[in-house]
C-alpha cells in the first residue's frame, strides 16, 4: 500500500511540474531553449497558446457592445518565422459613423540571455494605424528585439457597437499547440454558425445567466429633486466553447 501511495505522489508532483502556465509573461526557460517543434521539426514558428473570448457588454445609452479579448503566445524558431511577430488587427472604421475601438493591453518579446529571461515591451510609438478602405482600418505592430528562439506574446481587446462576431480561426500556416475559444451571446441575439473545412469541430454548448441594471431618470415638472429608478433584468447567455 505504501508503494502505491508513493507512486501516486510522484505522478502528481510530475504533472504539476510539467503543467503549462498561460498567465501573461509566465514564460519558461524550457520554452525559450527549445530549438524546434517536436511534432513538426520543419515549423519556423508555433502558436503555443491562443485564447479568444467574445462576449456582449451592456453600456447604458449605447446598448450591447461586442467585446473580443485575445491572448496569444508564439514561439519563433528562426528568421523565417519572424513574420509571425507582426500582428495586424482589422477593425470596422466607417467615415460616417462610430468605429470599433482597439486596446492593446500588453505586448512583449521574451529572450533567453546568459541563462536569464529578458523581456522587451512593445512601445506605443511602435503601434501603427492604417486605413484599408473606406470602411475598414487595421492596427499594426511588429514586436521588438526579435532573435531566433524568442517568444512573443500579446493581449488586446476589440470593442464594437455593431453586434458583429468576427470569424473564429482554428488553423494557421504554422502548428497550433493549444487554442481556446469562448463565444457568449445574450438570448436577444441569434447567429447562424457556418463551418469551413472537413474536420469536425468539437464544441461544448452551455448557458449562464446575467443581469442588466437599467437606470431611468425622472424629472418632475414642479420644482423638485431629480430622482432615479433602477430596474434589474435577468437574461440568459448562450455559451459556445471550443
Amino acid at each position: 500500500m505504501k508503494k502505491i501511495i508513493s507512486i501516486l505522489v510522484i505522478l502528481l508532483a510530475t504533472n504539476k511540474l510539467i503543467a503549462q502556465n498561460y498567465k501573461f509573461g509566465k514564460i519558461s526557460k524550457k520554452e525559450l531553449e527549445e530549438k524546434f517543434y517536436p511534432q513538426d521539426s520543419s515549423a519556423n514558428a508555433v502558436i503555443l497558446y491562443k485564447n479568444r473570448r467574445t462576449y456582449f457588454d451592456y453600456v447604458m445609452g449605447n446598448g450591447f457592445m461586442v467585446v473580443t479579448e485575445i491572448h496569444e503566445r508564439i514561439k519563433i524558431y528562426n528568421s523565417e518565422g519572424y513574420k509571425w511577430a507582426t500582428k495586424r488587427i482589422p477593425y470596422y472604421n466607417p467615415k460616417s459613423s462610430k468605429s470599433d475601438k482597439i486596446n492593446i493591453q500588453s505586448a512583449s518579446t521574451f529572450l533567453l540571455v546568459k541563462d536569464k529571461i529578458e523581456s522587451h515591451k512593445l512601445k506605443k510609438s511602435e503601434l501603427f494605424d492604417e486605413r484599408i478602405n473606406k470602411d475598414w482600418s487595421e492596427e499594426k505592430f511588429t514586436m521588438p528585439n526579435l532573435t531566433d528562439g524568442c517568444i512573443v506574446e500579446w493581449k488586446y481587446r476589440v470593442i464594437s457597437t455593431y453586434g458583429r462576431i468576427n470569424k473564429v480561426q482554428l488553423q494557421y500556416g504554422i502548428p497550433v499547440k493549444k487554442i481556446l475559444c469562448s463565444i457568449e451571446v445574450p438570448e436577444y441575439y441569434q447567429f447562424s454558425v457556418k463551418h469551413k473545412g472537413f474536420v469536425q469541430i468539437n464544441s461544448v454548448q452551455s448557458t449562464k445567466y446575467s443581469k442588466l441594471v437599467l437606470t431611468q431618470k425622472n424629472r418632475p415638472f414642479i420644482v423638485a429633486p431629480t430622482s432615479f429608478k433602477a430596474t434589474d433584468i435577468d437574461y440568459r447567455i448562450n455559451v459556445t466553447k471550443i
